[in-house]
């Protein structure tokens, strides 16, 4: 069974009670690689996950707007999301169904969400926030909602995308 585990200085996703992605309050992130699951109960089957960057306008409207270019499809995605020059951060999970994400507000208030995977916002006037709504053959649908009026700024998004 899949967990994440929070403490104060780290996010941690597990499966079976093995770690296999750690983020500490730094953004450093720790990935046993290569990642091995069962498969059908009869050995394992290692994982390549695909790294990438996308961004996104801090004050873009809502919608759904689809990534590709991974190479395969996407079980589960990791973000780790900011905006250059100001506080805050978003560090998130995400498999379709389940969206989970631990957001510092740029006041340095944290958040913790199981409706979004990526949530960038203030204390309490603006936020910009996005889940994975489909799963494809090459990447993934992020479904963006934007709360309030957030001031200009681009958004970049690491990810870590697993088969």
């Amino acid at each position: 069974a899949s967990s994440i585990e929070t403490t104060s200085t780290t996010t941690t996703l597990k499966n079976n009670g093995t770690a296999y992605i750690s983020v500490d309050t730094n953004e450093n992130v720790t990935l046993a690689h290569p990642l091995a699951l069962a498969s059908g109960g009869t050995g394992t089957t290692s994982l390549s996950p695909k790294v990438g960057l996308i961004t996104r306008d801090q004050t873009g409207a809502d919608g759904a707007v689809a990534y590709t270019g991974v190479g395969f499809q996407p079980s589960a995605v990791h973000f780790v999301a900011s905006i250059d020059n100001q506080t805050g951060r978003s560090i998130g999970f995400d498999d379709g169904t389940n969206h989970y994400v631990s957001a510092e507000a740029t006041n340095g208030t944290n958040r913790y969400r199981a409706d979004k995977s990526i949530v960038l916002l203030d204390n309490s006037s603006w936020e910009q926030g996005a889940s994975i709504t489909a799963l494809g053959s090459d990447g993934f649908t992020l479904t963006w909602a934007k709360g309030g009026s957030p001031s200009a700024g681009t958004i970049s998004i690491f990810y870590t995308a697993f088969r």
